[in-house]
């Protein structure tokens, strides 16, 4: 009898054990001690626990920077006690479902829950502000509840949560970035709170309160009324929007630079007072139509011509006066003829050697001689880098000193000659002066960093290396993505959060051109690939993706054989051979196995006493 005792035990305690191991996030919570590092201050620095369902401990007071990034948690439980979130303390954990921000909280660092991409639900009670990029590529988000009181919403916020169909802004919000919905493609309605002072809505658009500026037009807006009494569109108001006409009323006036960013437009009807209508980048309108009278006609006639349809006419130029004709001058008197000399050969002079110049050991385009026809040194990468059309400004304090001078939203570009780190002085006043930043790599990768979108608190120096035709990835799961489709994969040299929004020009070669590339993101930690974006391939083989993160990534040309010739990233790139840790063991399994074993040993000296016995 006891032997039949001891079996049982030995089979429940192995099946226990085989449960707990498959399923490790319904076994309990992540309450005890053990699992989280806390410093004397009260401060949650990092979870080691093994628990998917966490509920953070009361003597917690602040979650740190990154505290849980990259864990693959499935919920968190954040006490009262807590009063401030770090910059990146969830993003990437790609397993969360929902999260609640208490009303104690007052303060979140940015990108806080970034790459959350199972996230569905936020409820934030909190009157802190939300930060730069805070829910940024939640692609699944459809559902935001944000207390009356919360007062600010940063740069790109939700940037590519293409889930969320409608948000409604706080009575008490007095500031939304107008970059806060970038990406959203399935956004429609944009609703404000009765009785806030500065904001209301319009056929689901953002206005200022005094219905003057029109700030948001949703992106996933399929037609839109732009009310009367509007003057000013402002810039990003009409950023991705996808719209067969906009018909701006005759109330309006300025149109803002980059108003229509990354927009497709097939025809835009201006009223007849706009006056300012500033450059426009990376937008499709396929038709503006202004009237003559408008006072922008001539200049958008001039600028965007062939796609601009008016009956304005440009002023006749007046006729050339005809000119008096001047006294001739008096003729001189011709020279006589003087008797020739004879010729004496000259004695040719030994040529001295001119020492080099020292100092920038790249001469600037078109010669370094004085005289004429002076022939240019062919220029080398040595890790100098210098402003694009203007080698003698090479070096990052001449850069600097450079941009201190460029007024506010101005681009920039920086040819890097081989260098790769941007120092932070760099970073600092692009992000003061809210410039462009395009960063020319050797490898004909070009980064573009717009100054807006760089968080204050993570601001430092950035290692933006890339290398193509890596291999840090396990091909089985490059396979599994890519097919028989045409794949790269991708690392950084920086690691970690950016900090800030970075777009990378990939130039994949002249054979992708016609198809979509797709990004993959490695999650080191499963052992898995993630779906990031996809893109269409421009006319000249490139690819353009955007990056908060850097990893290792997997690029896939649809449609395009891998064995396609003509592609800039072959078989024959140097890979990146660094050997990679495997995850660390968990403590949990090493438990789990040793009960086990302990059940099996029961079960067969069970056996073995009863057969004995017998």
């Amino acid at each position: 009898m006891r032997n039949k005792i001891k079996r049982r035990i030995g089979f429940l305690m192995v099946i226990a054990m085989l449960i707990v191991m498959i399923y490790p996030g319904e076994t309990g919570n992540a309450s005890e001690d053990g699992a989280f590092v806390v410093d004397e201050n009260g401060t949650l620095t990092a979870y080691v626990g093994a628990e998917n369902a966490v509920v953070i401990p009361d003597r917690v007071t602040a979650i740190g920077d990154s505290a849980f990034q990259g864990k693959s948690i499935t919920s968190v439980s954040i006490p009262t006690s807590v009063t401030s979130i770090g910059a990146n303390a969830f993003a990437f954990c790609t397993n969360l479902g929902s999260v609640v921000i208490p009303a104690r909280v007052v303060s979140v660092g940015s990108a806080a829950f970034a790459g959350c991409r199972s996230l569905s639900s936020v409820e934030w009670q909190t009157s802190a502000a939300m930060p730069d990029n805070i829910f940024s590529d939640c692609v699944a988000l459809t559902s935001v509840k944000i207390a009356q009181t919360m007062q600010k919403i940063g740069n790109e916020a939700f940037k590519n949560c293409s889930e969320l169909a409608a948000i409604t802004i706080p009575m008490g919000t007095d500031h939304v970035a107008t970059s806060a919905f970038d990406g959203c493609s399935n956004l429609s309605v944009i609703q404000v709170e009765p009785g806030n002072a500065h904001y209301m809505s319009n056929d689901g658009c953002l206005y200022s309160s005094s219905g003057v500026a029109l700030y948001r037009c949703p992106q996933g807006k399929s037609t839109v009324n732009v009310q009367e009494g509007t003057q000013v569109i402002s810039g990003n108001a009409f950023y991705g929007c996808k719209l067969g006409v906009v018909e701006l009323p005759d109330s309006v006036t300025t149109v803002q630079l980059n108003a229509f960013a990354a927009s497709e437009i097939q025809t835009l009807i201006l009223g007849d007072h706009v006056s300012s209508f500033e450059d426009q980048t990376f937008n499709a309108i396929n038709k503006i139509e202004v009237p003559g009278t408008a006072p922008v006609a001539g200049k958008l006639l001039g600028e965007y011509g062939e796609i601009v349809e008016t009956n304005y006419k440009p002023s006749e130029p007046e006729a050339p006066k005809p000119e008096e004709p001047k006294p001739e001058a008096p003729k001189p008197e011709e020279p006589k003829p003087e008797a020739p000399k004879p010729e004496v050969p000259e004695t040719p002079k030994p040529e001295t050697p001119k020492p080099e110049t020292p100092g920038n050991p790249n001469p600037p385009e078109g010669g370094s001689g004085s005289g004429s026809g002076a022939t240019a040194a062919p220029l080398t990468k040595n890790g100098i880098p210098r402003f694009k059309g203007n080698n003698q400004i090479s070096g990052w304090d001449a850069i600097i000193r450079q941009l201190e001078q460029r007024t506010e939203g101005e681009k920039v570009e920086v040819d890097m000659n081989g260098a790769t780190k941007v120092p932070a002085e760099v970073l600092k006043l692009a992000q003061q002066k809210k410039l462009v930043l395009t960063l020319l790599m050797d490898t004909g990768i070009e980064w573009s960093v717009r100054g807006e979108t760089i968080s204050a608190a993570e601001i430092k120096e950035i290692d933006f290396g890339v290398r193509l035709g890596t291999s840090n990835i396990p091909k089985e799961l490059e396979r599994d993505v890519a097919g028989k489709d045409w794949s790269t994969q991708m690392s950084f040299s920086y690691e970690g959060m950016f900090g800030l929004t970075a777009d990378l020009k990939v130039p994949l070669g002249k054979a992708a051109t016609g198809h979509s590339a797709t990004l993959y993101y490695y999650n080191a930690g499963q052992k898995k690939l993630e779906f990031v974006s996809k893109t269409n391939v421009s006319a000249d083989g490139s690819a353009i993706f955007s990056f908060q993160h850097a990893s290792d990534y997997i690029i896939v040309v649809d449609g395009l054989p891998a064995s396609a010739a003509g592609m800039n990233v072959t078989n024959n790139h140097v890979k990146d051979v660094t050997p990679t840790t495997g995850p660390e063991i968990n403590t949990k399994y090493i438990l789990c196995l040793g009960v086990m074993l302990l059940g099996v040993y029961m079960i067969l000296t069970s056996k073995k006493q009863t057969c004995q016995a017998a």
